[in-house]
């Protein structure tokens, strides 16, 4: 995993863009980093940390284009920790409307795991293998059919099935970001922080970074974030 504390703030946005994306040779955005994505790459994605900013375009974006809205992002404030106030995005939303139309926005904060807070001890967590693959079958099925990928998986086991879990959503050999979910019926009973922290415990036991990223709207993944004490490293924003 190498000694994160030598890592400045450009090199955690880096690490974030790389998970997240299949680049070309230009460093243009090809393609999500998944095994097999649903969704296109988004056109525009700027990561904004305390001291650096990270601004990469899908590989159909034009080069003019590409340096206008690049250079309206660099006009931007730096991030503070907190939520961006949409009117200092303004300008750049507005760039994007004239300059590719209408595009489907994400926007959110990047974490990185410094220090956990302690989470109480269960006896149903379980890292899931292949020998234990089938306790995905009822509610993950996709999770098992990728299973190398997006292992490590630890789930919470109730009437032989996994009931929440968390995976690697998109992983590099030195980089891994979480995905997790939950029964509905099993929501609210402190299941998501539960496997967060075994995923992010079990990433680092590999010799790999554990990532945790979401929207400024998702309030539900914002509390396992807090409650987890992760750190906050970047504004994201996209633009599909």
């Amino acid at each position: 995993m190498g000694d994160l504390s030598m890592m400045d703030d450009a090199g955690w946005l880096n690490q974030h863009a790389s998970v997240l994306f299949e680049m070309d040779a230009r460093g243009r955005i090809t393609r999500l980093n998944e095994p097999d994505p649903e969704t296109e790459a988004p056109r525009i994605f700027l990561a904004r940390g305390r001291a650096s900013m990270l601004m990469l375009f899908r590989d159909d974006v034009p080069d003019d284009i590409a340096a206008r809205l690049g250079g309206i992002a660099h006009e931007l404030p730096s991030w503070d920790g907190e939520p961006t106030d949409r009117r200092d995005l303004d300008r750049l939303r507005d760039g994007v409307l004239e300059s590719i139309g209408d595009a489907e926005q994400s926007h959110g904060p990047a974490f990185r795991f410094n220090g956990l807070l302690p989470q109480p001890l269960r006896d149903d967590l379980k890292l899931i293998d292949r020998a234990s693959a089938s306790l995905l079958d009822q509610n993950f099925p996709y999770t098992r059919s990728v299973l190398d990928w997006r292992s490590p998986v630890i789930g919470v086991v109730r009437d032989d099935a996994v009931v929440s879990a968390c995976y690697s959503a998109r992983r590099r050999p030195i980089a891994c970001e979480a995905g997790v979910d939950t029964v509905e019926a099993y929501r609210g009973a402190g299941l998501a922080s539960a496997v967060v922290s075994a995923w992010a415990d079990a990433v680092k036991a590999a010799g790999m970074t554990p990532l945790y990223s979401t929207s400024w709207d998702n309030a539900a993944s914002l509390r396992v974030a807090a409650k987890l004490g992760l750190d906050a490293y970047a504004d994201t924003l996209s633009f599909g």
